[in-house]
């Protein structure tokens, strides 16, 4: 049985036992996003998720669907579609950076849970745009947000890391190029692009898989503007101001030992930087880890959370609260 097969349907749509309620919220600069929310509105906590580059909220399905039955009613989960990714509107090319993208996290949680306790979770560029929100709102911090999980995530640019030298080359100079000229061609580059990724991150731990990656279908669905808009922040970016601050709040860094996207150097500067944070490392695993190792990803988000959450105040029934 393929573990993935369970998590991204046709439609790419996670399925829950709970209700499920769909909303558009718009940012700052005019950008509609698409969210979902999983539990009550009235939930005594509410747990954001931001997924990675070129992916969208069902990336993080193994997760939801798992938590959901963990937490029943007493957590609210979010998760949207970053801008430029899957359902949500796509957006000028200069606006595609990781600090908007930290303003658009701050609208979700204006629009969608504008009180009570919030932990955020964020993967790969997700979890840039988790270190962005805390540097530009630092008031939320301690306040607001009172956890964090960073998942396969980097507080500084990826020119270093180990993926970007070896798809940094002609493919994805192809898609800088644009794709008004040779829209076919642009197209056949995102695709490479999408294997060469893949591959790097892969290889590894165990080369080439039996089917379609999820990563690699979620990749190839995402525009070509959006891929070529996000390299130059996703290669330059800093957000090391932000760690000191979520250091502050109950946290954990997540990341596997041959991630080659965003290298296991990165999540161990992280975590020493942050105080009160737990350091998972995982043998073997890549950069998709939340695919790879659902359960382990999964533990580590709820531990989070049992450390995070005042109980007495807020009764939630958390093998933490007991």
């Amino acid at each position: 049985m393929n573990p993935y097969e369970p998590q991204i349907g046709p439609t790419d749509i996670v399925k829950h036992a709970g209700r499920i309620r769909e909303n558009t919220i718009t940012t700052d600069d005019g950008v509609s996003l698409v969210v979902r929310e999983i539990g009550p509105p009235d939930a005594p906590l509410t747990v954001v998720f931001a997924h990675g580059y070129c992916l969208r909220m069902a990336a993080w399905g193994p997760q939801l669907s798992r938590l959901e039955r963990l937490w029943g009613n007493t957590v609210r989960l979010v998760a949207y579609d970053q801008r430029g990714h899957g359902r949500s509107g796509r957006a000028d090319p200069a606006s595609c950076t990781i600090s908007q993208l930290g303003r658009d996290l701050q609208s979700v949680i204006t629009t969608v849970a504008p009180s009570g306790p919030i932990v955020l979770v964020g993967h790969s560029m997700g979890g840039m745009t988790v270190l962005s929100h805390a540097e530009q709102f630092p008031h939320m911090i301690g306040t607001r947000v009172i956890g964090a999980a960073l998942i396969a995530t980097a507080a500084e640019g990826l020119r270093r890391s180990g993926l970007f030298p070896q798809v940094n080359g002609p493919v994805l100079a192809a898609l800088r190029l644009g794709i008004g000229i040779a829209p076919r061609a642009a197209n056949v580059a995102k695709v490479a692009a999408a294997t060469a990724v893949t591959v790097a991150a892969q290889r590894r731990i165990g080369g080439f898989r039996i089917g379609l990656d999820p990563s690699v279908a979620m990749f190839g669905s995402t525009s070509i503007d959006t891929i070529r808009a996000f390299l130059e922040s996703l290669e330059a970016h800093d957000e090391t101001a932000a760690l000191p601050l979520l250091g502050t709040v109950p946290s954990v860094v997540v990341c596997g030992e041959t991630d080659m996207v965003t290298p296991i150097r990165n999540s161990e500067e992280i975590a020493a930087a942050m105080p009160r944070a737990e350091f998972v490392r995982v043998a073997g695993a890549g950069h998709m880890i939340q695919f790879e190792h659902p359960r382990l990803v999964t533990e580590a988000i709820a531990r989070t959370v049992e450390r995070a959450v005042p109980c007495r105040q807020y009764g939630l029934a958390m093998a933490g609260c007991l």
